[in-house]
């Protein structure tokens, strides 16, 4: 897609979800669950998550509205720093990436 389709397309996401957590209660972002497979036939990783009341987010300076994460697979550890947005809220997850498993080593709620 052209770099302003993929614009548009991305900011109609975030003012759809905007309004879908407006009407809410609680607006706090929460974890729901995070998933890893670093599976070692493939050369890359998928982060799978889903969290409460979150617009988009950034990991690796890159800005997504997926709820999967693929980044290129590496020997030993690696930490992903992953940041969720929502309505007036901003949540910064370390995310430490394992050969056979996933830890949150830390969470910081702004």
């Amino acid at each position: 897609m052209e770099p302003v389709v993929q614009q548009f397309h991305f900011k109609y996401h975030i003012l759809k979800r905007m309004f879908t957590i407006m009407p809410r209660k609680r607006k706090d972002i929460s974890m729901l669950y995070i998933d890893y497979n670093g599976a070692p036939d493939n050369d890359h990783v998928a982060i799978k998550y889903r969290f409460r009341n979150a617009i988009w987010f950034k990991a690796e300076d890159h800005k997504t509205i997926s709820n999967k994460l693929v980044l290129p697979k590496t020997e030993g550890r690696n930490e992903v720093n992953l940041t969720v947005h929502g309505l007036f809220r901003t949540s910064i997850y370390k995310l430490l990436l394992m050969p056979d498993y996933i830890q949150v080593v830390k969470i910081s709620h702004n």
